[in-house]
């Protein structure tokens, strides 16, 4: 380990070039800024493919908001609402973050509005759009005091969540770093090594962070990053600077004040410093497996963990042996002053009367643990593995699902404001957007088909269907008014008033109210009424539009409102185009005239009108749509580009983005309905179809990452018996290391799908079960788990084949590599699973099960298969355990070195520790013995 030997001997230079390391890695990460990642780097599939396309046509699905207002109790009051809406309208459109504000919708129950509000811009870029309209929002909630005023969305609870990871990350390092002291102090006995590792690994993270801020130029930052170099850097760096200042110790308790701190530190970098490298090469090998998974997030962690695990090596064989050196030197001058006073001194790390020199006692708890190993290897080993099993059976029902928006903690104020908007209107809980790509001659048949696929889909029940909540309702259609005065014209203008007779028999009506003003039409202030009877005549689920007929004799004066499918379109600022048919009757200028039958239904309707005296009294009314029904709206909500080669068709459902309801939705629409309908249209040259949506991008993601698994677990478990192989030249331990990562696990997956995917513990970790598991956890275990297992792995068996490398039989060396490891293990191991632990304190539910794994991995892999498992299956294997080699065989032949300590004590095969394997190589003449 020359980078130590250096380091050793030059500690003010290691000291002060670590600092400017870190000050260099964290400035020029300042410097360059923060990449995030875009929407197009988290495309995959079909969604992917989907969104693509609909950006491309500027049709794509854009970050919305919700204004909900309502009472805070009773009825809402019509004039303070409508005084409300107004106020939050004007507002809102002054803002240039916002493209457009849609009419105020009202509940089935009448007691809640809502005002849509669409964002410029990607969704990327909506937290920092959003502000300004939360600003605004609150502004009315005071100007408004009798109303409850709100806001929720698509960017608004990004935010929250956003800060709430912020407020997470600080509370799990206010947790971590008190715990850390801790067991650090109760390890080291001694407040000056307490501070080094945790030093250390502060300073690591902060140079990682720098550095990570430069990578994400090359591969995006999705926000998870920092928070894995928190996670991990927190761990492997107090993990590995713990393995060297335990080593450090003992070499110093064995050398007895014989050697100086700079042979010292270069002894523990033979061992320790090794092992380190080894293990910090493991993990990084390990973790670039996640690449493998070609998806943005698991960039991003492999990214932020492979950084921060490098870092943490660099610091522990540069500046950590430069700051032993320090404290070592410091050691010497308090023990030169205390035996100048003649007092009997006892130098830290050095053996207590009486004990052998060089004997590594287990202490009490050890040796009771150890003991069913080394009593009854056999029976520990099948009882050990049969818990294992026992704990891992739970994993075999694991349901892999998508987080979605649903499953955010309630303590954003925007998820409480999402929960009462979804409740006033269940239809907004999922929607399916079906693009398609086309020649600009083939729009028309693209528009009749997406009207058939619409009809066929509104028909199943997966589209329609009603919760107990919804039907106790009652079913009120769509109920749109809108007058002249909303565009601030003041004229009466044309209005047609398309009445729900239907509507107080349960129907599904619809209601306009819309004036030519609107339209840009002029208006004789002519009333039209329609009744949705004509509608029904023409059988349930057919869009509200006029016949061909009808649409070329409307004329431009006294005129049918538009279709629900031309509303939608314009309120997005995409230039919608219609059909030939539709674009004759709007040339026309033949007054509007209705077929005989809707003539006949529209004389047995029934309309309530009020008298001209009570319409001036109550003066304009702002414009409000009646909702209970919109997942059925009564003609399709279509969308076109401006050079009409591409449509979206926008499909809603009741159900909950992640239940299995939502997800037969989209496999229907997927592999019936659209195969009726825009099968068609297969024979075209050009036409792609695709289907987006969140239900869409967490059913593809899943399945995304389901194929890659294979790929990444094969790839993992062969570098891992590779790196096994190569460190200690045995197949057995490869083999071995293998089988013992899969089985700690599919453990900790069982323990995860035991408390995770059930809802027996909801209130007792403070989370919403999505009825599955995060479909990145797995993977993200698999990895993270295999490469923090070599640590305790390389510096246990290091141990045990030093040992048996000077000679010492097998068993023994088994018992004494284990027993001298146990402590700095099994600290290193609380250390590990504090600080994931802390994660699940944390509200992002994925980061819950992130961390639970993590440390249920963790604790299983230190107390039960480093101490049960492995003990017992090596005492087992004997020495086959080193096959091939044969180095161990040829040691143990030999008679093994015998050294006496300054103790009188005997010291078997502890040369090696040392370069060249000589007790005085390095030392001083005249130099005094150690103490603490």
């Amino acid at each position: 380990m020359r980078v130590a030997r250096w380091s050793a001997l030059h500690p003010w230079r290691a000291i002060v070039g670590w600092l400017v390391f870190v000050a260099l890695c964290l400035g020029g990460g300042i410097a360059v800024g923060l990449n995030s990642a875009t929407s197009e780097d988290f495309r995959v599939g079909e969604v992917g493919r989907a969104e693509a396309l609909a950006a491309e046509g500027g049709v794509q699905l854009r970050p919305t908001e919700q204004v909900l207002i309502r009472a805070a109790s009773g009825p809402l009051d019509e004039a303070a609402a409508d005084a409300a809406v107004k106020d939050v309208t004007a507002r809102m459109k002054a803002l240039p973050e916002v493209a457009s504000v849609a009419e105020p919708v009202r509940s089935a129950d009448g007691r809640v509005l809502r005002v849509q509000v669409e964002l410029n811009g990607s969704e990327q870029e909506d937290q920092e759009h959003v502000p300004p309209l939360q600003a605004q929002t609150e502004k009315v909630a005071k100007a408004h005091p009798g109303l409850v005023i709100e806001e929720t969305g698509d960017a608004s609870v990004s935010k929250g969540v956003s800060d709430q990871r912020g407020e997470d990350l600080a509370f799990s390092e206010a947790i971590t770093l008190p715990i850390t002291l801790i067991t650090l102090a109760v390890v080291f006995g001694s407040v000056v090594m307490v501070g080094v590792p945790v030093l250390l690994a502060i300073t690591s993270i902060m140079a990682t962070m720098g550095l990570a801020m430069v990578a994400s130029h090359l591969l995006p930052d999705t926000g998870v990053g920092m928070s894995m170099i928190l996670l991990i850097g927190m761990a492997v760096g107090v993990d590995y600077t713990l393995f060297y200042l335990k080593r450090e110790r003992e070499e110093r308790a064995r050398a007895g004040g014989r050697l100086t701190s700079e042979a010292l530190v270069e002894a523990a970098a033979a061992t320790a410093g090794r092992a380190i490298v080894v293990s910090g090469l493991a993990v990084i090998v390990s973790t670039t497996a996640l690449f493998l998974a070609r998806d943005v997030i698991f960039d991003s962690l492999a990214t932020g963990t492979i950084l921060v695990v490098a870092v943490a090596v660099v610091s522990s064989v540069t500046v950590l042996p430069a700051l032993l050196v320090k404290l070592g030197h410091r050691t010497e001058r308090r023990a030169a002053k205390r035996v100048a006073q003649d007092k009997s001194v006892r130098g830290y790390g050095e053996n207590k009367p009486g004990r052998a020199y060089g004997e590594k006692g287990p202490g009490r708890v050890w040796h009771a643990l150890l003991t069913p190993a080394r009593k009854h290897p056999a029976l520990t080993l099948g009882v050990s593995v049969l818990v294992m099993l026992g704990l891992a059976l739970p994993a075999l029902d694991m349901t892999l699902k998508n987080p979605a928006r649903d499953s955010f903690s309630r303590e954003i104020p925007a998820m409480k404001g999402y929960d009462r908007l979804l409740a006033a209107f269940p239809e907004l809980r999922v929607r399916h957007l079906v693009v398609v790509r086309a020649k600009a001659s083939q729009s028309d048949e693209v528009r009749q088909a997406l009207r058939e696929l619409d009809r066929e889909a509104k028909a199943d029940p997966l589209f329609t269907a009603r919760s107990a909540g919804d039907r106790r309702n009652g079913g009120s259609g769509t109920q749109v008014l809108r007058s002249s005065e909303e565009r601030g014209s003041g004229g009466s203008g044309t209005q047609v008033l398309r009445s729900s007779e239907e509507r107080g028999r349960g129907g599904s009506g619809t209601q306009v109210l819309r004036s030519s003003e609107e339209r840009g039409r002029g208006g004789s202030g002519t009333q039209v009424l329609r009744s949705s009877e004509g509608q029904r005549t023409r059988g349930t689920g057919t869009p509200a539009a006029h016949s061909s007929e009808e649409q070329r004799t409307r004329g431009s004066g006294t005129s049918a409102a538009d279709s629900s499918e031309e509303q939608g379109s314009s309120s997005s600022g995409t230039q919608v185009f219609r059909s030939s048919d539709e674009q004759r009757a709007a040339a026309s200028s033949t007054p509007a005239a209705h077929s005989s039958e809707e003539q006949r239904t529209r004389a047995s309707s029934t309309s309530v009108t009020h008298s001209s005296e009570e319409q001036r009294t109550r003066g304009p009314r702002t414009p409000v749509t009646h909702s209970s029904e919109m997942q059925t709206p009564t003609a399709p909500l279509l969308r076109s580009s401006a050079d009409r080669r591409t449509t979206t068709l926008e499909l809603n459902s009741r159900h909950a983005t992640y239940s299995k309801q939502a997800e037969a939705s989209l496999e229907r629409l997927r592999h019936r309905h659209i195969p009726a309908t825009l099968g068609k249209l297969s024979g075209l040259p050009g036409v792609e179809t695709a289907v987006t949506g969140e239900v869409a991008r967490g059913v593809d993601y899943v399945e995304h990452q389901n194929g890659k698994l294979p790929l990444v677990l094969g790839f993992l478990l062969l570098m891992t018996f590779a790196m096994t192989v190569h460190a200690f030249r045995s197949v057995v331990l490869g083999l071995l290391g293998v089988g013992l990562n899969l089985l700690s696990a599919a453990s900790a997956l069982g323990l995860l799908v035991l408390v995770f995917q059930g809802r027996w513990a909801e209130d007792l970790l403070s989370f919403v079960s999505l009825d599955g598991i995060s479909s990145r956890v797995p993977l993200f275990l698999f990895v993270i788990l295999f490469g923090l297992s070599m640590d305790y792995q390389v510096f246990v068996v290091s141990r045990i084949r030093e040992a048996a490398l000077n000679g010492v039989p097998t068993r023994q060396a088994v018992l004494d590599g284990i027993a001298s490891s146990a402590k700095v293990v099994t600290s290193a191991a609380l250390v590990m699973v504090t600080v994931f632990a802390s994660f699940v304190m944390l509200h992002i539910l994925e980061m819950k099960q992130m961390g639970f794994v993590l440390a249920a991995a963790v604790l299983l892999d230190a107390f039960v298969i480093r101490v049960m498992i492995l003990p017992a299956a090596l005492l087992l294997l004997g020495r086959a355990t080193w096959w091939p080699s044969g180095a161990v065989r040829r040691a143990q032949e030999r008679p093994a070195p015998r050294r006496e300590g300054p103790d009188g004590g005997v010291s078997i095969g502890a040369g090696r520790a040392y370069p060249g394997g000589s007790f005085e190589r390095h030392s001083k003449p005249g130099s005094v013995p150690h103490s603490g």
